[in-house]
């Protein structure tokens, strides 16, 4: 990489290395090259109406965000992992792409959009929030319903800011 330390942040080839050296098996691979691609595509739209984004931290976020998706509490061990290695701003996107805090559901931001796209993709195919979710809640026990069902809604409610954003109905 060519800059170095905490604010590290990996090109595409490097990404896809990274997730090879790691072990993420290929269609895990295929499932960030898509979130990468919606993620992308929000961002340079957003970046065009104004909004401060760094792209190239957005593309690494998607890219990386399931590099340890064997592994239980994937998110957390993903983003140690990269904190590990001197990637800490990535890090940070791959910490919270399953449940973003409320503290950066508000503004628009790197994390903000690849939790989005994540939302957004399922296997390697964009979906509608509502597909995405149907699938998880078919597999749920009674248990799981009600956390799906509020991070659902919370994914709605984030989708519904980032198109105000872009001042158009469908992202």
């Amino acid at each position: 990489m060519d800059a170095k330390g905490e604010n590290a942040v990996p090109d595409e080839r490097e990404c896809l290395c990274l997730l090879r050296e790691y072990g993420t098996p290929e269609r895990v691979i295929a499932h960030c090259r898509g979130v990468e691609r919606v993620a992308r595509r929000m961002c340079e739209a957003l970046k065009e109406k104004g909004y401060p984004l760094d792209l190239s931290l957005v593309k690494a976020g998607a890219l990386l965000h399931d590099i340890a998706r064997t592994e239980k509490h994937h998110d957390r061990v993903g983003a140690e992992y990269l904190k590990s290695i001197g990637l800490d701003r990535v890090g940070r996107l791959v910490a919270v792409h399953m449940s973003l805090p409320e503290r950066d559901r508000t503004r628009i931001s790197e994390k903000m959009l690849v939790y989005l796209a994540d939302k957004l993709v399922s296997e390697d195919t964009e979906v509608t929030l509502a597909e995405r979710f149907a699938r998880s809640l078919e597999k749920a026990g009674p248990q799981m319903r009600p956390f799906i069902e509020s991070r659902y809604e919370d994914a709605k409610k984030i989708l519904a800011l980032v198109q105000t954003a872009l001042a158009f109905p469908d992202v």
